[in-house]
C-alpha cells in the first residue's frame, strides 16, 4: 500500500507458449511457471509496476526451415534491446537478454519479426524480473 516492493512481491515472471508462433506475431505466455504480482499477461504483455531497472531473456527454437528466426523485444510497441536470431536450419536456437529501465507502466513483449520463420511450441521461455 505504500509502493515499496518487498522480495516476497517482487515482479518475476517465466513463461512459454503452447503453440507454434507464426511470423509477425507476439508471442504468448499462456503457459505461466512464475508470475508473481501477476504482472506477465497471457498475451505476453509484461507491464512494469514501478520505475526501475528490469532483466528480460527469451530463448526459443526455429520451428521449420523455411525461414531464418528473429525475435525482437519490444517496449511500448517499438524495438529495444538485442533482438534474438539464428540463421540457421531447422531446430536452432536463439537467445537474448539483458537489462532495459522502464517507467511504471512501461511493458515489454517479445514478437517474432515479419518476413522469419516460425518459433517452436516447445523448447523456449521468456523472462521478467525487476533487478533494481
Amino acid at each position: 500500500s505504500t509502493g515499496a516492493v518487498t522480495k516476497p512481491l517482487q515482479p518475476v515472471a517465466t513463461a512459454s507458449w503452447s503453440a507454434t508462433v507464426a511470423a509477425d506475431t507476439i508471442i504468448p505466455a499462456n503457459v505461466a511457471q512464475v508470475n508473481t504480482g501477476s504482472h506477465l499477461a497471457s498475451s505476453g504483455r509484461f507491464t512494469a509496476p514501478i520505475a526501475g531497472t528490469y532483466w528480460y531473456s527469451f530463448t526459443g527454437m526455429k520451428a521449420d526451415s523455411t525461414n531464418n528466426l528473429k525475435v525482437d523485444l519490444l517496449k511500448n510497441g517499438s524495438a529495444a534491446g538485442h533482438p534474438a536470431y539464428t540463421r540457421d536450419t531447422i531446430y536452432y536456437r536463439a537467445s537474448s537478454f539483458g537489462y532495459i529501465d522502464l517507467a511504471a507502466n512501461d511493458y515489454l513483449e517479445f514478437k517474432v519479426a515479419a518476413g522469419h520463420g516460425n518459433l517452436h511450441v516447445t523448447y523456449g521461455t521468456m523472462n521478467f524480473a525487476l533487478v533494481a
